[in-house]
């Protein structure tokens, strides 16, 4: 006697939290199949199958269109940081040319302009003149 698989309802998936953690790498940090796969503790070829499934194709979807509301909170949290990091330095720089430029930089509300590498913006993508870079052959 056969079943009708039309009759038996569908058991509803499942997804492991190994799954959850493979898309999510895959979304979030632009890994590979293989990379996510071998990160979560799965094999590549059993990401692959799960890749497949609906459930699967909706969560990763779900995380892509999350990832903006993500980002601006990580970029609110970055703002706080950096006027925490002015504030400070205004109080406590021995240095009063840094004293000033963080009272200027809280005055005005903006710190986009602010850099940590000690350049200055706008000129950080600017070579000098005459210099040219070659990429080394790989």
């Amino acid at each position: 006697m056969s079943k009708i698989t039309a009759l038996v309802p569908r058991r509803p998936y499942r997804m492991s939290p190994r799954i959850r953690e493979a898309v999510s790498l895959m979304v979030r940090k632009g890994a590979t199949e293989a990379a996510a796969a071998e990160a979560a503790g799965l094999t590549a070829r059993g990401l692959k199958k799960a890749l497949r499934r609906p459930e699967v194709i909706a969560l990763a979807a779900q995380i892509h269109k999350d990832l903006p509301s993500e980002i601006e909170q990580l970029l609110v949290l970055a703002r706080a940081t950096a006027y925490r990091t002015a504030v400070d330095l205004m109080q406590t720089s021995k240095n009063e040319r840094i004293r000033e430029r963080m009272v200027a930089l809280l005055a005005r509300g903006d710190l986009s302009d602010v850099r940590t590498d000690g350049a200055k913006a706008g000129n950080a993508d600017r070579a000098p003149a005459g210099y040219t870079y070659t990429r080394p052959v790989q």
